[in-house]
């Protein structure tokens, strides 16, 4: 049984995300945070930062890549003006499924020059341009 221990935000040379820290692995889940230009690029958890302790104890049971966002409310407030340039992103969705519920790495970016997402862990490991 692997169950997390801590959730936490990171900053690294050219990436940022969220570690998951587990009894047997961190999980990372990570996009490239280099600005070009003026696009329009982000990432988010489903949960607020301020639930993460709620997940702390929880099982892991999967690690997958989804089509679909779990809030799409909190994806809209996260660019103001996604809904008129909507069909211009370009999204990716990693869904970790836990015994309390599912915690979403939401990715987004809108512009010309690419970013890297990627997943690291024992269940899934993904790299993603978008």
């Amino acid at each position: 049984m692997e169950n997390i221990e801590k959730i936490f935000k990171v900053f690294n040379d050219k990436t940022s995300g969220y570690h998951i820290k587990t009894n047997k692995q961190v999980i990372k889940l990570l996009m490239g945070d280099i600005q070009h230009n003026f696009e329009k690029f982000g990432y988010f958890l489903s949960e607020d930062e301020s639930d993460f302790d709620k997940f702390v104890g929880a099982e892991i049971i999967e690690i997958k890549t989804v089509d679909k966002v779990i809030k799409e409310d909190v994806l809209l407030a996260s660019e103001t003006n996604m809904l008129k340039d909507f069909d211009k992103y370009e999204f990716a969705f990693i869904d970790v499924r836990t015994s309390e519920g599912t915690l979403q790495f939401a990715t987004y970016n809108c512009g010309s020059y690419g970013h890297q997402v990627r997943v690291e862990s024992e269940q899934l490991n993904f790299e993603k341009w978008i």
